[in-house]
């Protein structure tokens, strides 16, 4: 059967040719990573990144342009100072968007701040995020330091789908719904893409801001009406703030829509989106471990709409492509695997796990529930963090896998998805600084999952007592690695708290109250002291 036939496969083709972009470095938040994916992106689209503002003919800037950007754009008369949504909304509609609408007048803001001491500066960004306190639900002195709206989201609550408000249940669903979409879709789909058929991953974008808009929905403490002015909600672009208004008018919105009817899903100027089509069948699809985005699209393609449609295809040798052990198993035990793993089955997993452990390498093991498990009653997999005080946990994840395949416990790689990596540990440290700093050779998508791929582990599928087969992910850490990155700038990164202090928000670099060299991170309590955070419990950032 072939798609949809309202899908048109139409290319939006370079539609950044003869554009050269320049990225205001000091005003955007989350820089590095972020420049690494516009990079790969603008460059995808025909454009070029320029390496000196004068060479540009856009300068991309945050909410609070840096001096040099300002200057920049004063000089200039063709170069177009534009907010970063500019961008963003450009690469998400893959089409070039008039920069009319997002630009920022360098003459008007050069003449306010010209001679204006840099504390000023600072105060004038501090005042434009006073108009989040409704959002936030409160205001107190501290959060006058608050520089950007990175730093005040980290302030807020996130109770997962049950909402600060309870009345924007309704939305958080639409936009949690909305992700899963775009994120079966893979990186074509323009979050991160979850690959694991080993298909290409990379950023799918719109996921991301729907994953974002989701959060700001989840932690916002009023109730988010059909009137809802613009600006008033973090992290919200004027399609998002359409879409926001159409969800609270009517529970839903026009790509939702086109999700759920397994159509062609349409961009923000009414053009067709040529990837974007089948989302229902192709998120499901996609749910199973060993079944990534390339797969799920390749059945839907091939005519097939459900696992049942598969099932059939299978037995009639109709299915395009080699169709892996692991989606294999996955489809006939789909049952078992698209429940919920409850905290019954994480306190299996972990007192089988931690006994087998004490057979092969001794006592006194310490097996962590993170992720999912650790936030809510019920998550889709166990996620375990296992460590030892004394010894080294090296050289142990193949042993304890081989361990638990030979108990029947743990499906085999020939079997199902099972994915071991080791060796990573001797040099994880040395990756986590240039993965910082963007002297790493991995992807973006890497550098973005310290856990995953700096360290020994293990993702595979667990077979409960009761014979129900259920995710499970196994990440080896040494006990003293509890510590975070931070940077001063090209070619310096360092370990807080064993090498030096953070840098606080005035860029000097200082140790918060009680912290000194030599203090060791060892809970999670004190991972929020050093970044200057109120603390929070696992199931008050469960961010959707």
């Amino acid at each position: 059967m072939p798609p949809p036939r309202t899908r048109q496969r139409t290319d939006s083709g370079p539609f950044l040719r003869s554009v050269v972009i320049a990225i205001d470095g000091q005003s955007i938040e989350n820089f590095r990573v972020r420049s690494k994916i516009w990079t790969r992106q603008i460059s995808a689209a025909g454009g070029t990144v320029a390496k000196a503002f004068p060479e540009a003919t856009h300068l991309v800037t945050g909410a609070q342009p840096s001096r040099l950007a300002l200057a920049a754009a004063a000089a200039n008369a063709s170069l177009q100072l534009v907010k970063e949504s500019w961008l963003q909304q450009s690469l998400a509609d893959q089409s070039l968007l008039s920069a009319q609408q997002f630009l920022i007048s360098p003459e008007q803001t050069v003449s306010d701040i010209s001679g204006v001491p840099l504390e000023h500066d600072t105060h004038e960004a501090i005042s434009s995020l006073r108009r989040f306190e409704r959002w936030l639900g409160s205001w107190s002195c501290p959060l006058n330091a608050i520089h950007t709206q990175n730093e005040l989201v980290l302030q807020a609550k996130f109770p997962g789908r049950q909402c600060v408000c309870p009345g924007n249940r309704q939305i958080l669903a639409t936009l949690v719904e909305l992700t899963k979409y775009e994120a079966a879709l893979g990186e074509a789909g323009s979050s991160l893409a979850a690959g694991n058929d080993g298909s290409d991953s990379g950023f799918n974008y719109r996921a991301l801001r729907y994953a974002r808009m989701a959060a700001v929905v989840c932690a916002s403490a009023f109730d988010i009406q059909p009137a809802l002015k613009a600006g008033g909600l973090p992290f919200l672009g004027l399609v998002g703030h359409r879409q926001l208004v159409e969800m609270a008018t009517r529970g839903s919105c026009s790509e939702l829509d086109e999700h759920r009817a397994n159509d062609s899903v349409h961009r923000s100027d009414g053009r067709v989106r040529p990837e974007a089509y089948g989302g229902r069948t192709r998120c499901a699809f996609a749910r199973l471990p060993g079944v990534g985005a390339g797969t799920a699209k390749r059945w839907f393609d091939a005519g097939f709409r459900s696992y049942e449609d598969l099932d059939a295809g299978i037995a009639a040798g109709q299915v395009p492509g080699p169709l892996q052990p692991a989606a294999r198993f996955s489809l006939a035990h789909r049952q078992d695997l698209l429940e919920p793993t409850t905290r019954q089955d994480l306190a299996e997993m972990t007192e089988f796990v931690m006994a087998e452990l004490a057979r092969l390498a001794g006592p006194g093991w310490i097996m962590e529930t993170v992720g999912g498990g650790a936030r809510e009653e019920a998550s889709h997999d166990g996620d375990f963090v296992l460590s030892h005080p004394d010894r080294s946990v090296e050289q142990v994840v193949r042993p304890l896998c081989e361990r638990l395949w030979t108990t029947g416990r743990l499906a085999r790689p020939n079997q199902a998805l099972c994915q071991i990596q080791e060796g990573r540990l001797p040099k994880h440290v040395e990756k986590m600084k240039d993965g910082f700093l963007g002297t790493s050779t991995e992807s973006a998508a890497q550098n973005g999952n310290l856990a995953a791929d700096r360290f020994d582990r293990m993702f595979g599928i667990f077979k409960t007592g009761s014979c129900k087969w259920r995710r499970m992910d196994l990440i080896f850490r040494h006990a003293a690695q509890l510590t975070w990155a931070a940077g001063e700038g090209p070619g310096q990164a360092w370990l807080v708290p064993s090498e030096r202090p953070p840098r606080g928000r005035d860029g000097e670099l200082a140790w918060p109250p009680g912290w000194h060299l030599g203090r060791t991170v060892a809970t999670q309590d004190d991972i929020f002291e050093l970044l200057g955070l109120p603390y929070r419990a696992p199931h008050d950032r469960n961010c959707p």
